[in-house]
Order: structure tokens, then C-alpha cells, then sequence
């Protein structure tokens, strides 16, 4: 991950850009049902690419937002959007 934390009165915001490589080694992932063989195996290197930011508010509030996407030889993931917020108490 490539970010960088900027100050803000009483917390900050925290963008940042990640960037992976994943290979999976495992084959031959399959299932049988009513006789048919179902192989879902995602064998093969992958690129992983996302941007978000983390921002805290408060001691006790803050919250964060990313969006990352997945392409490889045998799978892909459409762009996925995760936002949350975090309240401590």
C-alpha cells in the first residue's frame, strides 16, 4: 500500500493506493454433483488493484471507504466497494 496521512483538527485522512501480484498454486479445485464434475479452480497469477482512504474524525469516530478490482488468467472480481464506519467506546 502507497499512502499518505494528512492532519486534520482532532484526526486525519488517510488516502492510500494498493497495488498486489497473487498466484495460487492449487489445481484440480473441483466438485461432483448428480454426476456432473465442476472444477472452480482460479490457478494462475492475478493482478490486484484498489484505492480507498481511512479518515478519523474523532478519538472515538471514524470511517473508511475502498474500491478494489481483481484480473487474472482464471478469475476476475468487477470492482468491489467496501465502506464502513468505526465508533470506540
Amino acid at each position: 500500500d502507497l499512502g499518505y496521512q494528512y492532519d486534520i483538527s482532532g484526526g486525519y485522512v488517510k488516502p492510500y493506493l494498493h497495488l498486489a501480484a497473487l498466484n495460487e498454486f492449487a489445481d484440480g479445485n473441483s466438485v461432483r454433483v448428480n454426476n456432473v464434475s465442476l472444477d472452480n479452480s482460479v490457478k494462475g497469477a492475478a493482478f490486484q488493484a484498489g484505492l480507498g482512504a481511512e479518515v478519523k474524525v474523532t478519538d472515538n469516530l471514524g470511517g473508511y471507504a475502498a474500491f478494489d478490482y481483481t484480473k487474472g488468467d482464471n478469475t476476475e472480481r468487477p470492482w468491489q466497494a467496501t465502506v464502513g464506519v468505526n465508533y470506540t467506546w
